[in-house]
C-alpha cells in the first residue's frame, strides 16, 4: 500500500525519499531578528521525525525591506547561516530533505521607518494604503542580487534547494501579473517582459549555487478579473522550462484579494486546486508539487496515483498531527488526529503572529508539549469527567494516557456536545465534527469508562467517590435580550416563542420557521454564519443584523468570512445590516433602532428571530462540589464560553496537572 507515494523522486540533483511534502508556511517562531530559534527547530523536527520526504521552510526575507512582521525567518545576511546550519544538522537524523522558500513581499511590506515599499509599479499593498515605489533598474538589480545571495546562504547552510515565492501576490508575481504591473520598460507590457524579473532572478541563482542544488518556483493564478489565469501560469511554466531554469513547480491559488483560495477552509473539498489547473498539468515537464487541503495519506496517494501531481503537500494535516505519516504507515490511521480545516489557529494564528492548532494544543510548543512528553502519573487517581464535549473528552483522553482511571459521564445519548451536533446540521461545517469522532475513538481505545444518558446530581458524584472532578458541563445561550453594544438596553420581546437560540434552531421543525428570519450576531464568529446559511437552505429570507462594522470580523483571518458572505449573497435571500442593534421584537417583525446613531427605526419582517450572543457558563455544580471537599477543575465553556481551541486547550492542560 502507498507504493507510489513512498517511492523516491529526483528534483534537480536531490533524491527525495518519498512524495510526501510539506509546503512553506509562516510560523513566526524565529526571534525578533528573524533568526532560527529552538522553538522553530522543535516544531519542524516533530514533523520531519514522522517521515515526510521534503520540507520547505517558510518564506524567508531576502532583503531588509521585505520584512512584513516580527519573527519572520530572514536570510538577507550571513548571520542567518549559523541558525539554518544548526537546523539542518538536527534534521539530518531523518530522511527528509530540506528546501527553503526565499521571498520578497513587494508592496505588501510594511516598512517600520515609514518609507514606501518596493514593487513593480505604484500599487498599494493589502495591509496599508501607501503606494509602492516603482523599482528602478538599480533597485531591481539589488533585489535580484539579494535573491542570489540568499540562495547561496541556503546552500552553505546545508539545505538542498530553494523555492522562489512567486505566488499569492508577492514581488515576482507583482511583476508577472497585469493587475500590479503597469510598467512601460523592459519589465512591463508583454508577457516576456513581465516574466523577466523572475527569469533574471533564477539565472542569478543558477550561476551561484552548487551543481545539483535544486531551484524551483511557487506560482499561482490571481483568479481575479484581469489577473493571471491558469493559462497564463501554464505559459510561464513552459517559458521557465524552455530556458532550463526550474527543477520543480509548486502550484497554488490566489493572491491577497483571493487569499481564501490559498488556504481554503472546510467550505472547499480536498484537492480543490487540482481542478483549477486540470488543463495545465500535461504541460509541466518537471516535478509538480501541489497543495489543496489534503488531510490523509490516502488522499495523497490517490492524487499521486491519478497523476494530479508528483508530490502532494500536507501542511495543516501535519500541524494537527505531526505523526500523521508514521501512524498511518504503522497501520494506525484511525489514531491520526484530524485537521478540521477551521483555520482558527493555523492561518488565523499566522496572521496574528501566534500560529498553533485548534485541535492540537502542542502545535508550536513542541519544546515542552506533545504526546511524547506526557509524564506518567506518579500515583494513578480516579478522575470523573462530567460532560462529553470536546473539552471533557480531551481531559479524559490525556488523563487516561497518563495512567489515571477515568470515568466520563455525558447527559445526552451521544458524545461530542455542541461541536458534533452543529457539524451534522449546519452547512459547510461537517469536518468540524471529525475531532469529536477521533476523541471518542481514542477514549474507547484507552479504556475510559464512558457513561452516556447519565445526568449527575451531587449525590451521584459523591457516590462515585472520585479523587478529582473535571467539570466540562458547557454553557447555555443567554436569551434575555442583552447586547454588547447596548448593555443597558434589553431587547423587548426577547421572551417570545419564535425567538430561538443558535443551538435550538437546528432542531426546530421547518414548518414552524415561517418565510423570514432575522439573525442577530452579537459576537462576530462563525456561529451566526452557520445559522443564516442553514435558514437560507430551508428557504427563508434572512436579514443578518450585527453590531460590528463588517460581516463576521472574527472570521476574517481564518479566510472563511469572505467565501461565506459570497455564498449568502448569491442566494438572493440574504440582507446585511452592520452597526445595528435590535430594539424590539414583535410577533412578525423586529425593530432596529439606536437613538445614538439611527435617524429613525427600521422594521424588518421576522417570522423567526435567532439570537447569537454570549453564552452563560453551566458551572453551578462547582461551589456545591467544593463544599463537599472534592477537588474540582472547571474547563471549557463551563469555565468561560469560548471557541473550540479554548475548550480543547483547557482539557489538555488540566489533564497534565491532575
Amino acid at each position: 500500500m502507498y507504493e507510489t507515494t513512498l517511492s523516491p523522486i529526483k528534483i534537480g540533483g536531490v533524491e527525495i525519499p518519498n512524495r510526501i511534502f510539506r509546503a512553506a508556511h509562516q510560523t513566526h517562531f524565529c526571534d525578533n531578528d528573524g533568526r532560527v530559534t529552538e522553538r522553530f527547530i522543535a516544531y519542524h523536527e516533530a514533523r520531519a521525525r514522522a517521515g515526510a520526504g521534503l520540507l520547505i521552510l517558510e518564506a524567508s526575507a531576502v532583503h531588509q525591506n521585505s520584512i512584513t512582521w516580527p519573527n519572520i525567518l530572514s536570510i538577507f545576511d550571513d548571520a542567518a547561516i549559523e541558525g539554518l546550519k544548526r537546523f539542518r544538522q538536527r534534521i539530518a537524523k531523518y530522511p527528509a530533505k530540506v528546501f527553503i522558500q526565499i521571498w520578497h513581499a513587494g508592496h505588501n511590506t510594511i516598512l517600520p521607518d515609514g518609507s514606501p515599499p518596493w514593487s513593480a509599479s505604484e500599487v498599494s499593498g493589502h495591509f496599508h494604503a501607501v503606494p509602492a515605489k516603482a523599482m528602478t533598474q538599480s533597485m531591481i538589480d539589488e533585489v535580484v542580487n539579494a535573491y542570489r545571495l540568499a540562495a547561496m546562504r541556503a546552500a552553505v547552510a546545508g539545505l538542498e534547494g530553494i523555492e522562489i515565492h512567486s505566488a499569492h501576490g508577492y514581488l515576482p508575481m507583482q511583476f508577472l501579473s497585469p493587475l500590479t504591473n503597469y510598467r512601460t520598460d523592459n519589465y512591463g507590457g508583454s508577457f516576456e517582459n513581465r516574466i523577466r524579473f523572475l527569469k533574471e532572478t533564477l539565472r542569478a541563482i543558477r550561476s551561484s549555487v552548487p551543481q545539483g542544488f535544486a531551484a524551483g518556483v511557487r506560482l499561482s493564478a490571481d483568479f481575479v478579473e484581469g489577473g493571471l489565469t491558469p493559462e497564463d501560469i501554464a505559459q510561464a511554466i513552459e517559458s521557465l522550462q524552455a530556458d532550463g531554469l526550474v527543477d520543480f513547480i509548486n502550484l497554488s491559488c490566489g493572491n491577497y484579494t483571493t487569499s481564501d483560495l490559498a488556504g481554503a477552509a472546510m467550505h472547499l473539498p480536498t484537492g480543490y486546486a487540482v481542478e483549477a489547473y486540470r488543463d495545465v498539468r500535461h504541460r509541466i515537464k518537471v516535478p509538480l508539487i501541489m497543495s489543496g487541503r489534503y488531510r490523509s495519506l490516502d488522499d495523497v496517494d490517490q492524487a499521486i496515483r491519478a497523476g494530479d501531481a508528483d508530490m502532494i503537500s500536507m501542511v495543516r494535516a501535519q500541524i494537527a498531527d505531526p505523526d500523521l505519516v508514521s501512524k498511518t504507515l504503522a497501520g494506525k490511521a484511525d489514531e491520526v488526529r484530524p485537521c478540521i480545516a477551521c483555520n482558527q489557529l493555523c492561518i488565523a494564528g499566522w496572521a496574528t503572529g501566534n500560529m498553533g492548532c485548534a485541535v492540537n494544543v502542542a502545535a508550536g510548543k513542541e519544546e515542552t508539549l506533545g504526546e511524547d512528553k506526557f509524564i506518567p502519573a506518579a500515583k494513578p487517581r480516579k478522575i470523573l469527567v462530567v460532560g462529553g464535549g470536546v473539552a471533557g473528552m480531551e481531559a479524559a483522553r490525556v488523563a487516561a494516557k497518563r495512567g489515571h482511571r477515568v470515568t466520563l459521564c455525558e447527559a445526552s445519548k451521544d458524545l461530542g456536545g455542541k461541536v458534533r451536533f452543529v457539524s451534522t446540521r449546519a452547512p459547510k461545517m461537517l469536518t468540524t465534527g471529525d475531532i469529536t469522532v477521533w476523541q471518542e475513538g481514542e477514549l474507547r481505545r484507552l479504556g475510559v469508562e464512558i457513561r452516556t444518558n447519565t445526568y449527575l446530581e451531587i449525590s451521584d458524584i459523591a457516590a462515585i467517590r472520585p479523587d478529582v472532578v473535571v467539570l466540562a458541563t458547557g454553557s447555555s445561550p443567554r436569551m434575555d435580550g442583552w447586547q454588547r453594544h447596548r448593555p443597558a438596553h434589553k431587547v423587548k420581546g426577547a421572551d417570545k416563542s419564535h425567538v430561538i437560540s443558535s443551538t435550538e434552531i437546528f432542531s426546530v421543525p421547518v414548518s414552524r420557521l415561517g418565510s423570514s428570519a432575522v439573525v442577530m450576531d452579537d459576537v462576530g464568529h462563525y456561529e451566526a454564519i452557520a445559522v443564516a446559511e442553514y435558514l437560507i437552505t430551508q428557504g427563508l429570507q434572512v436579514t443578518y443584523v450585527t453590531r460590528h462594522l463588517s460581516f463576521a470580523p472574527l472570521m476574517d483571518n481564518t479566510l472563511r468570512s469572505g467565501p461565506a458572505y459570497a455564498r449568502l449573497n448569491r442566494s438572493g435571500k440574504f440582507a446585511l445590516r452592520i452597526r445595528a442593534t435590535l430594539h424590539q421584537i414583535d410577533d412578525k417583525t423586529v425593530t432596529l433602532f439606536d437613538e445614538t446613531q439611527d435617524p429613525k427605526p427600521e422594521v424588518l419582517p421576522a417570522d423567526t428571530v435567532v439570537l447569537v450572543g454570549y453564552n452563560k457558563s453551566n458551572n453551578e455544580l462547582q461551589p456545591l462540589l467544593e463544599k463537599q471537599g472534592l477537588e474540582v477543575r472547571c474547563i471549557g465553556d463551563a469555565l468561560s464560553p469560548r471557541y473550540i481551541e479554548g475548550a480543547i486547550r483547557d482539557g489538555y492542560m488540566t489533564a497534565l496537572t491532575v
